[in-house]
């Protein structure tokens, strides 16, 4: 082996056993993948660190409709898709929930119209 693979390789190895020891005592964690539902009949399924999501989630409401994207105090944050029970789509950019920028609606006959700036 040379001298550089072990190098690296003893890197790896100081790395892995910090990142174990962390790990062990609670101070690192990783995110679970899990789904979990309300009492309204929403469904939520994503990677969490304790209650909170950390990541894209999909949420599926009891209607039908879907968000896949981020959440933030349980609304849709950053970039994600909504799609509509009825068959129409908007994907773009939120915020506090609500759509702000750039987006596209998909509508269910196959047309879209392109909204924002």
């Amino acid at each position: 082996m040379s001298k550089g693979a072990l190098s690296i390789t003893w890197i790896l190895v100081v790395v892995l056993t910090v990142a174990g020891a962390l790990y062990a005592l609670g101070v690192l964690a990783i995110p679970q993948q899990v789904t979990r539902s309300d009492a309204h009949g929403t469904t939520f399924s994503g990677f969490a660190l304790g209650a909170d999501f950390v990541g894209p989630v999909r949420v599926t409401f009891e209607d039908g409709s879907t968000w896949d994207g981020e959440l933030k105090d349980g609304l849709f944050e950053g970039f994600g898709t909504f799609a509509s029970a009825q068959g129409w789509t908007y994907t773009g950019e939120f915020e506090n929930g609500d759509a702000v920028g750039a987006g596209r609606f998909d509508f269910a006959d196959g047309s879209y119209a392109l909204v924002g700036s």
